[in-house]
């Protein structure tokens, strides 16, 4: 049987070294596939979906980021910023994974090059069924763990998550 827990946490070292802010919510102990995940960050609001992994130099395999959306809807996502490869697993409201997409680092921003143009050329990753849950996890990991299309991961559904899912403005 699954056990998480579920901490609201103040001021905390996160395993992979970054600060987690007042308010922000993690899960422990997350079993996804054959592995645990010690940490589980949830991105619930537009802020921390916006701040995503950005500038994290490491993504222990135990560790990943879940971005919640309220209500399910396509997603599309980028990598600006990011310094290590990632997989993205777009789950839906009962926690069954749509899509698996790996997502490769991108060229920094080149000295002189505008915000706008730095944005335009960052390669996009969609999923366009409606995503309850998008999952990052280190890049290349999905495949190691075995993981696939149609499988269910309970502890990120909408049942196991409904009170930290804010709604969309």
């Amino acid at each position: 049987m699954q056990k998480l827990a579920v901490a609201i946490l103040g001021l905390v070292l996160w395993t992979a070294g970054a600060r987690l802010a007042a308010g922000e919510v993690v899960l422990r102990e997350v079993e996804i596939g054959p592995a645990r995940f010690e940490v589980v960050e949830l991105a619930r609001t537009p802020q921390e979906r916006a701040q995503g992994l950005q500038g994290r130099r490491h993504l222990p395999d135990s560790a990943a980021m879940a971005f919640l959306s309220l209500p399910p809807r396509p997603q599309v996502f980028w990598m600006k910023n990011t310094l290590v490869p990632l997989d993205i697993l777009f789950l839906d409201a009962r926690g069954t994974i749509l899509q698996i997409t790996s997502m490769e680092v991108e060229e920094p921003r080149r000295e002189g090059e505008s915000e706008g143009h730095y944005l335009a050329r960052l390669k996009r990753y969609p999923c366009r069924r409606p995503v309850f849950c998008a999952l990052e996890i280190r890049g290349g990991l999905a495949a190691e763990l075995g993981l696939q299309e149609g499988e269910r991961i309970p502890a990120l559904s909408w049942e196991a998550l409904k009170e930290h899912a804010i709604p969309e403005p």
